[in-house]
């Protein structure tokens, strides 16, 4: 009997890697379908290239990019005059027709590795307030606590939550 598991990455190769240029059109594509009020611009994109090369890593197949996983750090003076780096994991994104092949949890725990590699001491994520399966993830599968909501965090006016990871 043939097992599966070893065929399938043959049948439907997905593979993770950094963004590159010549993806950003249909990475725009798939922003544009998921995320209809505040999606980033090609403009927004090819910024972040610039910025960090490794802050966007994406999921393709054959078609083109399917999901993505965006991350960002930065430096926080604290009062102390002690400096923390925190980690964001600012957006991922499943494309509709793949969503329940875990490709968002595998896009998760890739954000967490990248941050982690960049010895961030807190890693911190914003989910929309609606947006329950994100939330459950976070919690059940990365041990990432509510913080707090915040007012207004998108263009349309919803609310976040702001979630972190210590």
């Amino acid at each position: 009997m043939v097992n599966l598991f070893t065929v399938l990455p043959i049948i439907n190769p997905l593979r993770l890697q950094k963004l590159q240029e010549k993806d950003i059109p249909s990475l725009l594509t798939l922003e544009k379908e998921l995320f209809p009020v505040d999606y980033w611009t090609e403009f927004t994109f090819r910024e972040e290239l610039k910025k960090d090369p490794h802050s966007i890593q994406v999921i393709k197949d054959k078609h083109g990019v399917i999901g993505y996983v965006h991350t960002e750090i930065w430096d926080k003076k604290l009062p102390s005059g002690r400096t923390v780096r925190i980690g964001e994991i600012g957006s991922i994104a499943v494309h509709k027709d793949h969503r329940g092949k875990k490709l968002g949890e595998k896009l998760f725990k890739q954000g967490i590795k990248t941050l982690k590699k960049k010895k961030t001491s807190k890693i911190i994520i914003h989910t929309r307030l609606d947006n329950v399966h994100m939330k459950r993830m976070a919690e059940t599968k990365f041990g990432f606590k509510t913080e707090k909501v915040k007012k207004n965090a998108y263009e349309d006016g919803a609310s976040a939550y702001r979630m972190s990871l210590s």
